[in-house]
């Protein structure tokens, strides 16, 4: 599994090993992101500071975070749409963040229905 660089990347990776959850924590040696299906997952290092930095401000972005703890949202990944959750909590003194999602059925409903004749 390569090192992703950006939050697609991430998303994509995540829906690629069918994970349902993905958590992103600040370490000493970098940016911890576990990918998790029910109670087994598996994690990597994303240990450039500028990768960090721009994984972690595009998500606060994209969810319109600001000065909320939790939003839900929704996100194209491989071109589906998910209804994503993203929440973010204190971890030894940094802020870390949870990502849970699962295709939003609605959504794919309204693509069926737009694409029949």
């Amino acid at each position: 599994m390569d090192v992703p660089r950006t939050l697609d990347e991430i998303l994509e990776t995540a829906v690629q090993v069918n994970a349902t959850a993905v958590t992103l924590e600040p370490e000493p040696g970098g940016l911890e992101v576990a990918f998790f299906h029910g109670s087994s997952g598996i994690g990597l290092l994303v240990t450039d500071p500028a990768h960090q930095d721009a994984i972690l401000s595009e998500l606060t972005t994209r969810a319109r975070l600001g000065t909320r703890a939790s939003r839900n949202v929704q996100f194209t990944i491989c071109s589906a749409v998910y209804k994503v959750s993203v929440s973010s909590r204190e971890h030894f003194g940094e802020t870390a963040f949870d990502v849970r999602f699962s295709p939003d059925a609605v959504a794919q409903r309204r693509s069926r229905l737009k694409k029949r004749p």
